[in-house]
C-alpha cells in the first residue's frame, strides 16, 4: 500500500505543468499578480485592499507598485518603496516575496507574500527579479 501511495505522488507530480517564467510586466500581472494576489486571495482585491496596504491590484497594478512608498510601518520608516526600478534591496515587494514564514517578529515586515498560498514558484520569482533589475518597465 505504501508503494502505491508513493507511485501516485510521482504520477501526479509528473502531470503538473511546469510554471513558466514571466518575461515582462504583462506576464507578471497575468501569471502572478492576478492569480496569486488580486483574485486567488482577497488581500489585494476590491474587497480586501483596505487591510492590505490599501493596494487594490485588480485595477492598475503597475501604478500601485512602482515608485510607491511602502505603507508597512517599519518599511516606511526605512524609506522603502514597493518597487524601486533597478533595485531589489530597496523594493519592498522583493522583501515580502522572500520573507521566511517564521520571520523574527522584531523584523516586523508582516506576513510573507503571497499570504496563505505559499511561496511563489522559482520561475515566477526569477521573472520578478529580472523585471525589477531591468528597471521595472511597464511592458
Amino acid at each position: 500500500m505504501r508503494s502505491f501511495g508513493l507511485a501516485l505522488v510521482v504520477v501526479l507530480s509528473a502531470c503538473e505543468e511546469p510554471v513558466p517564467e514571466p518575461m515582462n510586466f504583462a506576464e507578471i500581472n497575468s501569471q502572478v499578480i492576478q492569480k496569486s494576489c488580486a483574485k486567488f486571495s482577497s488581500c489585494h482585491s476590491p474587497a480586501g485592499f483596505k487591510s492590505a496596504a490599501n493596494m487594490n491590484l485588480q485595477v492598475d497594478p503597475y501604478n500601485q507598485l512602482v515608485n510607491i512608498p511602502a505603507t508597512n510601518v517599519r518599511a516606511l520608516a526605512e524609506h522603502q518603496v514597493r518597487v524601486v526600478p533597478g533595485s531589489l534591496e530597496q523594493s519592498f515587494l522583493w522583501t515580502k516575496l522572500n520573507l521566511l514564514v517564521a520571520t523574527d517578529p522584531k523584523v516586523d515586515y508582516g506576513e510573507p507574500m503571497p499570504n496563505k498560498s505559499g511561496y511563489l514558484p522559482a520561475p515566477q520569482l526569477e521573472g520578478i527579479r529580472k523585471w525589477i533589475l531591468r528597471g521595472a518597465p511597464n511592458d
